[in-house]
């Protein structure tokens, strides 16, 4: 599938020069780690390369210190708590009613053993449309 290029848009402030090092950073990036970038993580290397430009060009941030602290810790506070999910027990997967759980004596008398419901009695040609 192809995908469209979607134009970039760049700051007013920006100059060519600053546009040409963005490309020359995110074409860098995507050479150093040697492989297609997933199109969800892409945002990363344009989040990078404009903040190394902003910083260049002396701009500062939005957010005070204060603030930048508060945010680090909240992201660390989300990462400690762990997001993994762990799936609840169920009763049924360590039942005997569950097929995973049956003896190899079950399911050879249910399945081999032919007994006169599981016979069969007639066979039909059919046909074959294979290869």
């Amino acid at each position: 599938m192809l995908k469209e290029r979607v134009k970039q848009v760049f700051p007013d402030e920006w100059n060519e020069d600053d546009k040409a090092m963005y490309d020359s950073m995110i074409a860098n990036c995507k050479n150093i780690l040697g492989s297609e970038i997933p199109h969800d993580d892409a945002f990363i290397l344009d989040m990078a390369a404009r903040m190394t430009i902003n910083q260049k060009k002396g701009y500062k941030s939005v957010y005070t210190d204060d603030e930048i602290q508060q945010i680090k810790q909240n992201n660390l506070n989300a990462f400690e708590s762990g997001t993994t999910f762990e799936t609840p027990y169920n009763e049924w997967h360590a039942s005997p009613d569950n097929p995973i759980n049956w003896s190899d004596e079950k399911i050879n008398a249910q399945y081999l053993d032919p007994n006169e419901d599981t016979q069969v009695t007639e066979v039909k040609n059919i046909p074959y449309y294979g290869d």
